[in-house]
Formats: structure tokens, C-alpha cells, sequence
């Protein structure tokens, strides 16, 4: 009977040390996001490869934001491949460490001089998720 009531005191600690780690959703969440960012960044530059033509991003830090269109003053967008017209989902609580303006060439490269590297703040895990973008248009999730 004592080794019965052991065992079970034993899983209860077990139990309540597991259910705090799964209640805890904010890393999942940043990663998540720099997922979106980098899958968003994939889909334009698809795009610019498959039409052959220059596409323009941004990427805003606070709250994130992410825009995809055909030319640099945006009356042209992207239309986002979700359904409900937005690139990103469930960012709140979530931003970036900076924002992030390029352009994404016919040829699959970009304009950028040097690779760029976003991070997401607010996840709560011991290193912010990040996203770099290469000037060949190489998109990294390190």
C-alpha cells in the first residue's frame, strides 16, 4: 500500500511539472512566426521567379507585418495565400527586432547588399527564433 501511495505521489509531480511546460505556449509561438516569415518570403520569391519580375517586401517589427507586392508603392499586392488575405497569423504579444524593407528579383535573388537577420521578441525562450535573408534570396531559419 506505502509503495502504491509513493508511485502515485511520484506521477503527480510528474504531471504538474508536464502540464506547466505545455501551458506555456509563447516559444511555440515565436516560432511559429519566424516560420510564417521565412514560408511568406519563400512564397513571394516563387512568385518573382514564376512571372519574372521584381517583387517588393516589407517587413514591419511592431506589431509584425508582412507585405508582398509588384511595385515599390504597394498598389500592386501579393495576394496571401491563406484564406482569410493575411500572411501572418497570431502575432500578438510577438514583434521584431527590426524591420526589413527589399526586393526580391525576377532571378530569385535580392537587392541586398548583405544578408539580413530578423528575430522575434516576446516568445519567453532562451533565444529568440530568427529568420536570415541572404543576398542570393536564400532564405535561412537557423
Amino acid at each position: 500500500m506505502v509503495e502504491l501511495v509513493i508511485v502515485m505521489l511520484l506521477m503527480t509531480v510528474l504531471a504538474s511539472i508536464g502540464a506547466s511546460r505545455f501551458g506555456n505556449t509563447d516559444a511555440f509561438a515565436a516560432s511559429n512566426l519566424a516560420d510564417q516569415l521565412a514560408s511568406a518570403t519563400r512564397s513571394a520569391q516563387a512568385t518573382a521567379i514564376a512571372q519574372r519580375r521584381t517583387v517588393y517586401l516589407s517587413i514591419t517589427g511592431s506589431p509584425p507585418e508582412f507585405s508582398a507586392c509588384f511595385d515599390a508603392a504597394c498598389t500592386q499586392p501579393l495576394a496571401a495565400p491563406s484564406s482569410d488575405g493575411n500572411w501572418l497569423n497570431s502575432t500578438s504579444g510577438l514583434s521584431l527586432d527590426s524591420n526589413l524593407t527589399l526586393q526580391l528579383l525576377g532571378n530569385g535573388s535580392s537587392n541586398l547588399a548583405t544578408a539580413q537577420t530578423l528575430s522575434v521578441l516576446g516568445g519567453g525562450a532562451a533565444t529568440a527564433p530568427s529568420l536570415r535573408i541572404e543576398p542570393s534570396g536564400l532564405v535561412v531559419r537557423p
